[in-house]
C-alpha cells in the first residue's frame, strides 16, 4: 500500500496509525507462487484485500518518531501470534 492509499483510509477523525511489520502466512498455488517470484505483488495484495490470509509468527511495531497522522513508538513493541 502506498503512502498516498494510507492517507486515503477511512478511520474516525481522532485515529492515527500505527505502522508495524505484520507476520502473516498466505495460500497460494503454484501459478501464484511462480508470480510472486517473479515479482508480481498483485497476487499477495489481492488475497490481503480479500481477507485470505492468517496473521502468524512474529511481528511487530519499530520505535519510531511521532509523524502527522501516525502514532509514536518510544520502544519497539514486539507481538508474537
Amino acid at each position: 500500500m502506498t503512502r498516498k492509499e494510507w492517507d486515503n483510509l477511512d478511520a474516525p477523525a481522532c485515529a492515527k496509525l500505527l505502522w508495524m511489520r505484520l507476520g502473516a502466512a498466505i495460500a497460494l498455488t503454484q501459478e501464484e507462487m511462480d508470480q510472486v517470484v517473479a515479482g508480481d505483488k498483485h497476487i499477495i495484495l489481492n488475497k490481503i484485500r480479500k481477507g485470505e490470509f492468517q496473521v502468524t509468527g512474529d511481528s511487530y511495531a519499530p520505535e519510531a518518531e511521532e509523524d502527522e497522522g501516525y502514532w509514536p513508538v518510544e520502544h519497539e513493541i514486539n507481538f508474537d501470534f
